[in-house]
């Protein structure tokens, strides 16, 4: 999709359709206001007479309309009453403007909805006294805000899965340009806003369409070879495509020889009993003008596909167990975002990726591995696998890279879905600033997350008679437990992990989520 920013005056602009927003109560948007004097009042008009009602989900079509304007068409969109429009109700706003363009067969547009003011947060998060709530109001009424939040939810709207569809749906049309309309002319800092938000907004839609397209593919395409050569063509990509990179790139693909000779034991026991091979895939960006400056790491699980192991699971839903592997896309496709945006910063993305089968090799319960770090680890069910291949994968870039912060993602317990659904990802962490920053970029990004306890008592949960740990916590709290056992790896490092079982899978497939939290997080630290 091919975006621009526009200052010319909105009457004058040549597009096959002008987007206007409406609210309840018979009542104009300022572009719609504006565009109306050029008609012959012809909104107000069709207002009155109650041919558009104005809530949300509602829109109404003007062909050919008459008067001083080159648009061929406008389109009415209804935005509920103005006082309640906050940064979600504008995503359903888009949302629904998006589905009545695909309906129409409307691939090009200008749109004036990014202007429209949003007045509070609403329903977006907690209303507990954070940091993110300051300056709120000011924050949801940049211009660059609306405009990467727009792109977003159209990228999002738009996205349809069709890879193995032997006859794709035709009917399905998408936007091919879209001009976001400037509302000052003359104001050139507005513009550059506009662009701004255009750049990040699409930047980081294309790494959620990557993330998603990458974990709904299915397990025997995306295995942990086929995440390495991706992160390898993307590398060769940002090398040749983008200026003053190829010095501050690299990426190491370690095997399962070189796993072994690093002590990888538990990422390796993962993968015993399958026949496609176990990698540890490391990517490395140098963007800090200092390069001294200790990196940001993100690490994300890569379970390719979990069958369980030998404790199986059953066969309800098992397919979407190709999923498994959503943390290790969203962080290869932030890591590519961040290039993408020549963030300043020093940035590592580690992805342990394998595939968790039973087979006579497979790794039993009962087990005891040393792990990377040096602690033995029973193995007390063969289905909480996600934690030990990113124990050593932690325990790998904290003694190899020394990182100022480290975040985890993976689609890790079950249990993360009973206590928050899926509308938040949940967040561990040891360290409350880090939390803070982790916590504000959600509610910026709209993906949002909400913090659980670390309590030193649930660390007895996981204690085991035998070794020093045991890979399963007992007596619930299973997300709590999964978490209090990764950070029995990351020492003094300040760590925060991201449990995205709840919000990165869904029936369609993979969501993409928590790209866009990660990519804000980056942008944050600048």
């Amino acid at each position: 999709m091919e975006l621009f920013a526009s200052n010319r005056p909105l009457h004058t602009e040549q597009t096959p359709c002008l987007i206007l927003g409406v609210f309840e109560q018979k009542k104009l948007s300022a572009s719609a206001q504006e565009i109306d004097k050029h008609i012959d009042h012809a909104i107000s008009k069709l207002l009155e007479r109650g041919d558009l009602s104005g809530s949300i989900g509602h829109s109404l079509m003007l062909y050919h309309p008459h008067g001083l304007i080159q648009a061929e068409r406008i389109l009415l969109i209804g935005c509920g009453k103005e006082e309640n429009l906050n940064s979600f109700s504008f995503q359903k706003i888009i949302k629904h403007m998006t589905d009545v363009l695909s309906q129409r067969n409307i691939q090009d547009a200008c749109s004036t909805l990014h202007l429209l003011d949003l007045k509070n947060q609403g329903k977006e998060g907690d209303k507990t006294d954070r940091k993110s709530d300051k300056n709120k109001d000011q924050k949801n009424n940049n211009l660059k805000f609306k405009v990467a939040l727009s792109i977003r939810a159209i990228s999002h709207e738009s996205y349809k899965f069709q890879e193995f569809k032997s006859k794709p749906d035709t009917h399905h049309k998408t936007l091919n340009k879209l001009v976001f309309s400037c509302p000052d002319q003359k104001n050139l800092d507005l513009l550059a806003q506009i662009n701004q938000g255009i750049q990040e907004g699409q930047t980081i839609a294309e790494a959620s369409i990557q993330a998603r397209y990458w974990g709904t593919l299915p397990s025997n395409i995306c295995t942990p070879s086929y995440l390495a050569n991706q992160a390898e063509k993307i590398i060769n990509h940002l090398k040749n495509n983008f200026k003053n990179t190829a010095d501050k790139l690299s990426i190491k693909i370690y095997g399962e020889p070189e796993l072994t000779q690093m002590g990888m034991n538990c990422l390796l026991a993962v993968g015993k009993g399958s026949r496609e091979e176990t990698k540890l895939i490391v990517l490395s960006y140098q963007g800090s003008p200092n390069p001294t400056d200790k990196p940001h790491a993100i690490v994300g699980k890569g379970v390719t596909f979990d069958s369980g192991g030998l404790c199986i699971k059953p066969r309800q839903n098992m397919c979407d167990m190709k999923m498994d592997m959503c943390g290790a896309a969203a962080v290869i496709s932030t890591f590519e975002a961040a290039v993408k945006l020549n963030l300043p910063i020093n940035l590592i993305a580690v992805v342990p990726a394998a595939e968790n089968m039973p087979d006579g090799n497979a790794f039993q319960p009962g087990n005891i591995i040393k792990s990377h770090q040096g602690l033995f680890v029973e193995i007390v069910d063969t289905d909480a696998e996600g934690r030990l291949i990113l124990c050593d994968a932690m325990s790998h870039v904290i003694s190899e890279y020394k990182p100022q912060s480290i975040l985890t993602t993976a689609t890790l317990t079950g249990a993360i879905i009973i206590s928050l659904g899926h509308h938040l990802s949940g967040l561990f962490t040891n360290d409350q600033d880090l939390a803070d920053k982790v916590f504000e970029a959600g509610k910026k990004s709209h993906d949002g997350v909400w913090q659980l306890p670390m309590n030193d008592q649930y660390q007895d949960q996981i204690n085991s008679q035998v070794a020093d740990i045991a890979n399963l916590g007992k007596d619930g709290a299973g997300s709590i437990t999964a978490a209090s056992f990764l950070s029995r790896f990351v020492g003094e490092t300040p760590w925060v992990h991201i449990d995205i079982a709840g919000t990165a899978m869904a029936p369609q497939g993979a969501t993409g989520r928590p790209v866009a939290l990660l990519v804000q997080y980056l942008m944050d630290l600048v």
